[in-house]
């Protein structure tokens, strides 16, 4: 059961979830946290009360830092930013461990990580679909499949590509692939108010 917030509190679960983007699940030890944390293994335990809870709220620090991520990227000026920004966002996720936080999390035995993850992935082809939806509008362009599928579509597309950029394929061998991602996108789009095909 988790303890109110505290300084040692926020230092810990800061601390839990570097350790998740740079190592991931594996070697997640709490003397591990404590000793990079500056504080007491029982100090972790007082306000997480195990490894596992520990796990799931960093990993829920790590998710929700993404959400809000992705909801800043594509809130942009202009449709061309949006996807400068969504590039850029994936380099940033790579660097920062979020891939590698992420893989390691997905393929977890843990259900409450499983469901944690599953529960992200919805929420942020959600938080897509709005984002999107809104840039579509101010283009005066309207999609011509469902904005639930729209941005399924981009969700599944730009997690792709974070996942092939945070197993080492190059940058540049990538880039091409997220700019037709989003040429796709347009693709399924048509102007405003126009019915048909």
């Amino acid at each position: 059961m988790s303890r109110p917030s505290s300084d040692a509190r926020d230092r810990v679960l800061t601390t839990a979830a570097r350790h998740l983007k740079r190592a991931g699940i594996s070697g997640f030890t709490l003397d591990e946290i404590a000793e990079e944390a500056g504080c007491a293994k029982g100090l972790i335990t007082y306000h997480f009360g195990s490894k596992d809870e520990l796990i799931h709220a960093a990993t829920e620090e790590i998710l929700r830092g993404n959400e809000t991520q992705w909801l800043t990227t594509l809130r942009a000026d202009s449709f061309e930013t949006a996807v400068r920004q969504t590039w850029q966002t994936l380099l940033a996720e790579v660097r920062d461990g979020y891939w590698r936080a992420w893989l390691s999390l997905a393929v977890s035995r843990d259900k409450v990580i499983v469901q944690l993850v599953s529960n992200h992935a919805a929420g942020l082809s959600e938080k897509l679909q709005a984002g999107i939806e809104s840039q579509f509008r101010t283009m005066g362009l309207e999609p011509t499949v469902t904005v639930a599928e729209l941005g399924q579509f981009l969700a599944v597309g730009l997690q792709g590509l974070g996942l092939q950029l945070a197993t080492g394929v190059k940058p540049e061998l990538l880039e091409g692939a997220h700019s037709a991602l989003w040429v796709a996108v347009l693709g399924m789009t048509r102007p405003a108010g126009r019915r048909g095909s």
